[in-house]
């Protein structure tokens, strides 16, 4: 069960997610179906992003201490969710 504090965090997460996605800070990794390359806010760093279904991963630190251990998606893990439903709706399913 998630605490209150775990939904906020997420909810602040998922905000900063949509600001990434809108700058055009996640790109497509071409021949692998769910894998994509998220950049940082200030462009100083790139993060591996896999979303698989039960198997989401990123390279960040924020996910590899924090979201990792608790199950939780990071904000580059949402981007790219973000980005990926737009691509299937795009293509149409």
């Amino acid at each position: 069960m998630l605490t209150i504090s775990q939904v906020r965090g997420l909810a602040s997460r998922l905000e900063r997610a949509q600001t990434i996605a809108d700058a055009g800070a996640v790109q497509k990794i071409s021949g692998l179906p769910n894998d994509y390359v998220v950049r940082n806010g200030d462009g100083t760093q790139y993060y591996l992003v896999t979303i698989e279904p039960d198997c989401e991963r990123c390279t960040c630190p924020d996910y590899q201490q924090r979201g990792k251990p608790l199950g939780l998606p990071c904000k580059h893990i949402l981007a790219a969710q973000i980005v990926d439903e737009l691509r299937q709706t795009e293509k149409g399913g």
